[in-house]
């Protein structure tokens, strides 16, 4: 398994497993205009020419944003969304992000436990911020420093 900046020649199949992961999906223009964006991490997982999942963050006001995360259905529980988290919180701190936020929904147990083994704290709540269905969501962050992912 490789991580990589994600390509136009990625985006068909991670564009698939956005919409096998969110509710809301993004479409595919977003996502590849995220691709051209400085302020933007976005990285594939690949295993020879099949993409397994994929990091979306945006960095820029001392804060960076975690926007997506998702791996393929086939390919989870192998540790791949923890190899994406790395490029992400490295670009975050490459560019003096003091902390990384994102959200996720309430209900979403699984989710908020894998952020909490990366450092990631809960900070708030947004409520009814996630719609099909409703739900409100947990707003995480994650402290960065110069000597860790504390």
């Amino acid at each position: 398994m490789k991580i990589t900046s994600a390509t136009e020649a990625h985006i068909p199949k991670i564009l698939e497993i956005e919409r096998a992961s969110f509710a809301a999906p993004w479409t595919e223009g977003t996502l590849t205009g995220m691709l051209y964006r400085e302020d933007v991490c976005f990285a594939a997982a690949t295993d020879g020419g099949d993409v397994l999942g994929f990091v979306i963050l945006q960095a820029g006001g001392g804060e960076s944003e975690l926007y997506q995360i998702a791996v393929a259905l086939d390919a989870r529980r192998r540790g791949v969304a923890g190899l994406l988290l790395e490029p992400a919180i490295r670009f975050a701190k490459d560019r003096l992000s003091e902390r990384i936020f994102l959200e996720v929904r309430e209900s979403n147990r699984g989710a908020r436990n894998f952020y909490e083994k990366y450092g990631f704290r809960a900070a708030g709540r947004r409520k009814d911020y996630y719609s099909a269905p409703a739900e409100d969501a947990v707003v995480m962050s994650k402290h960065l420093t110069n000597e860790g992912d504390s």
